[in-house]
Protein backbone atom coordinates (compact mmCIF):
# COMPACT_ATOMS: atom_id res chain seq x y z
CA UNK A 1 0.00 0.00 0.00
CA UNK A 2 1.52 3.20 -0.66
CA UNK A 3 0.38 7.01 -1.85
CA UNK A 4 1.94 9.67 -3.56
CA UNK A 5 0.64 13.89 -3.17
CA UNK A 6 2.83 16.89 -5.01
CA UNK A 7 4.43 17.93 -8.28
CA UNK A 8 7.45 15.46 -9.66
CA UNK A 9 9.34 16.84 -12.58
CA UNK A 10 12.25 14.82 -14.56
CA UNK A 11 13.83 15.54 -17.95
CA UNK A 12 17.01 14.57 -19.63
CA UNK A 13 19.11 15.78 -22.56
CA UNK A 14 21.77 13.71 -24.23
CA UNK A 15 22.73 11.84 -27.54
CA UNK A 16 20.41 9.21 -26.86
CA UNK A 17 17.62 10.14 -24.20
CA UNK A 18 15.14 8.20 -21.68
CA UNK A 19 13.24 9.58 -19.14
CA UNK A 20 10.76 7.36 -17.18
CA UNK A 21 8.29 9.40 -14.49
CA UNK A 22 6.00 7.71 -12.36
CA UNK A 23 3.65 9.12 -9.33
CA UNK A 24 4.87 6.02 -7.67
CA UNK A 25 7.75 4.60 -10.08
CA UNK A 26 9.61 5.09 -12.90
CA UNK A 27 9.89 1.47 -14.54
CA UNK A 28 8.38 -1.21 -12.54
CA UNK A 29 9.57 -4.83 -13.15
CA UNK A 30 7.58 -6.24 -10.01
CA UNK A 31 4.17 -6.07 -8.49
CA UNK A 32 2.43 -2.50 -7.35
CA UNK A 33 -0.62 -3.03 -5.95
CA UNK A 34 -3.31 -0.71 -3.96
CA UNK A 35 -1.70 2.12 -4.02
CA UNK A 36 -2.58 5.69 -5.86
CA UNK A 37 -1.07 9.19 -6.72
CA UNK A 38 -2.58 12.18 -6.84
CA UNK A 39 0.01 14.22 -8.53
CA UNK A 40 0.98 16.97 -11.38
CA UNK A 41 3.64 14.78 -13.54
CA UNK A 42 5.86 16.66 -15.94
CA UNK A 43 8.62 14.15 -18.01
CA UNK A 44 10.83 15.67 -20.73
CA UNK A 45 13.52 14.61 -23.29
CA UNK A 46 15.86 17.09 -25.56
CA UNK A 47 17.51 14.41 -28.23
CA UNK A 48 20.61 15.95 -30.70
CA UNK A 49 22.48 14.28 -33.25
CA UNK A 50 25.84 12.82 -32.92
CA UNK A 51 27.98 11.94 -36.07
CA UNK A 52 27.57 8.16 -36.33
CA UNK A 53 23.67 8.20 -37.04
CA UNK A 54 20.19 9.20 -36.03
CA UNK A 55 19.50 8.81 -32.06
CA UNK A 56 16.32 8.27 -30.17
CA UNK A 57 14.73 10.07 -27.01
CA UNK A 58 12.16 8.38 -25.18
CA UNK A 59 9.46 9.96 -22.75
CA UNK A 60 7.33 8.37 -20.47
CA UNK A 61 5.12 9.34 -18.05
CA UNK A 62 2.32 7.55 -15.73
CA UNK A 63 -0.05 8.20 -13.17
CA UNK A 64 1.49 5.23 -11.13
CA UNK A 65 4.16 4.20 -13.48
CA UNK A 66 6.52 5.78 -16.34
CA UNK A 67 6.91 1.99 -18.24
CA UNK A 68 5.13 -1.24 -16.78
CA UNK A 69 7.18 -4.17 -17.77
CA UNK A 70 5.21 -6.45 -15.04
CA UNK A 71 2.36 -5.95 -12.91
CA UNK A 72 -0.45 -3.65 -11.56
CA UNK A 73 -2.93 -4.11 -9.65
CA UNK A 74 -5.74 -1.91 -7.61
CA UNK A 75 -4.72 1.39 -8.11
CA UNK A 76 -5.99 5.07 -8.91
CA UNK A 77 -4.64 8.03 -9.98
CA UNK A 78 -5.64 11.76 -10.08
CA UNK A 79 -3.98 15.21 -11.87
CA UNK A 80 -2.13 16.49 -14.42
CA UNK A 81 0.64 14.09 -16.60
CA UNK A 82 2.45 15.52 -19.24
CA UNK A 83 5.15 14.12 -21.88
CA UNK A 84 7.61 16.03 -24.01
CA UNK A 85 9.93 14.63 -25.88
CA UNK A 86 12.18 17.41 -28.19
CA UNK A 87 14.41 16.97 -31.48
CA UNK A 88 17.29 19.26 -32.55
CA UNK A 89 17.81 18.20 -35.57
CA UNK A 90 16.01 15.77 -38.60
CA UNK A 91 18.08 12.55 -37.74
CA UNK A 92 16.74 12.40 -34.83
CA UNK A 93 13.40 10.67 -33.70
CA UNK A 94 11.35 11.37 -30.21
CA UNK A 95 8.53 9.69 -28.61
CA UNK A 96 6.30 10.65 -25.81
CA UNK A 97 3.77 8.30 -23.82
CA UNK A 98 1.91 9.79 -21.02
CA UNK A 99 -1.50 7.95 -19.44
CA UNK A 100 -3.48 8.39 -16.33
CA UNK A 101 -2.03 4.74 -14.73
CA UNK A 102 1.26 4.10 -16.75
CA UNK A 103 3.39 6.02 -19.92
CA UNK A 104 3.94 2.42 -22.02
CA UNK A 105 2.75 -0.57 -20.46
CA UNK A 106 4.21 -3.80 -21.91
CA UNK A 107 3.16 -5.96 -18.70
CA UNK A 108 -0.31 -6.10 -17.07
CA UNK A 109 -2.61 -3.69 -15.42
CA UNK A 110 -5.83 -4.40 -14.02
CA UNK A 111 -8.40 -3.28 -11.74
CA UNK A 112 -7.05 0.53 -11.99
CA UNK A 113 -9.25 3.66 -12.53
CA UNK A 114 -8.24 7.13 -12.95
CA UNK A 115 -9.10 11.18 -13.43
CA UNK A 116 -6.15 12.51 -15.18
CA UNK A 117 -6.05 13.97 -17.64
CA UNK A 118 -2.70 13.03 -20.08
CA UNK A 119 -0.97 14.67 -22.54
CA UNK A 120 2.02 14.38 -24.76
CA UNK A 121 4.02 16.65 -27.43
CA UNK A 122 6.75 15.34 -29.40
CA UNK A 123 8.75 16.20 -33.03
CA UNK A 124 8.12 12.63 -34.12
CA UNK A 125 5.58 10.36 -32.23
CA UNK A 126 3.23 11.65 -29.24
CA UNK A 127 0.46 9.04 -27.67
CA UNK A 128 -1.48 9.78 -24.70
CA UNK A 129 -4.68 8.68 -23.04
CA UNK A 130 -6.91 8.15 -20.03
CA UNK A 131 -5.01 4.92 -18.67
CA UNK A 132 -1.70 4.42 -21.17
CA UNK A 133 0.14 6.41 -23.93
CA UNK A 134 0.51 2.92 -25.12
CA UNK A 135 -0.04 -0.47 -24.66
CA UNK A 136 0.97 -3.68 -26.31
CA UNK A 137 0.11 -6.09 -23.48
CA UNK A 138 -2.90 -6.67 -21.29
CA UNK A 139 -5.60 -3.72 -19.92
CA UNK A 140 -8.15 -5.38 -17.72
CA UNK A 141 -11.22 -3.39 -15.83
CA UNK A 142 -9.89 -0.34 -16.14
CA UNK A 143 -12.16 2.65 -16.02
CA UNK A 144 -10.44 6.63 -16.91
CA UNK A 145 -12.96 9.41 -17.05
CA UNK A 146 -14.56 11.06 -20.25
CA UNK A 147 -12.22 14.05 -19.61
CA UNK A 148 -9.62 11.78 -22.07
CA UNK A 149 -10.94 11.02 -25.89
CA UNK A 150 -9.17 7.39 -25.05
CA UNK A 151 -8.05 4.88 -22.83
CA UNK A 152 -5.14 4.29 -24.60
CA UNK A 153 -3.23 6.24 -26.90
CA UNK A 154 -2.18 3.59 -29.28
CA UNK A 155 -1.89 -0.15 -29.36
CA UNK A 156 -4.02 -2.61 -27.14
CA UNK A 157 -7.01 -0.84 -25.41
CA UNK A 158 -9.73 -2.73 -23.13
CA UNK A 159 -10.25 0.39 -21.54
CA UNK A 160 -13.83 1.99 -20.14
CA UNK A 161 -14.58 5.35 -20.61
CA UNK A 162 -16.92 6.68 -17.68
CA UNK A 163 -18.72 10.15 -16.94
CA UNK A 164 -18.36 11.55 -13.44
CA UNK A 165 -21.74 10.08 -12.08
CA UNK A 166 -20.75 6.45 -13.67
CA UNK A 167 -17.25 6.44 -11.69
CA UNK A 168 -19.10 7.33 -8.57
CA UNK A 169 -21.53 4.13 -9.01
CA UNK A 170 -20.31 0.85 -7.46
CA UNK A 171 -21.68 -1.43 -10.07
CA UNK A 172 -19.77 0.71 -12.85
CA UNK A 173 -16.25 -1.02 -10.74
CA UNK A 174 -16.49 -5.06 -12.97
CA UNK A 175 -13.76 -7.19 -11.31
CA UNK A 176 -12.88 -4.73 -8.06
CA UNK A 177 -13.17 -6.74 -4.72
CA UNK A 178 -15.12 -4.29 -2.16
CA UNK A 179 -14.50 -7.24 0.40
CA UNK A 180 -10.62 -7.65 0.57
CA UNK A 181 -8.98 -4.69 -2.12
CA UNK A 182 -11.15 -1.72 -2.18
CA UNK A 183 -13.15 0.64 0.58
CA UNK A 184 -16.95 1.83 -1.13
CA UNK A 185 -18.50 4.34 1.22
CA UNK A 186 -22.16 5.17 -0.46
CA UNK A 187 -22.76 8.15 2.21
CA UNK A 188 -19.89 10.18 0.45
CA UNK A 189 -21.18 9.29 -3.62
CA UNK A 190 -17.47 9.63 -4.44
CA UNK A 191 -14.99 6.99 -5.73
CA UNK A 192 -13.52 3.98 -3.99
Amino acid sequence: NCGVIGTISAGASAIETYASVGGIAGYNNGTIANCYSSIKLFGSTSTSYYEYGGSRGYTHVGGIVGVNNKTIINCHSAGDISASAKKYNNQVYTYAYAGGIVGDNIGTITNCYTTCISTATSDTSAYFGGIAGYSSSTISNCYFLDNMEKGVGSGTNNTTKCTIEQLTQRSTYIGFDFENDWVWDESLQSYP
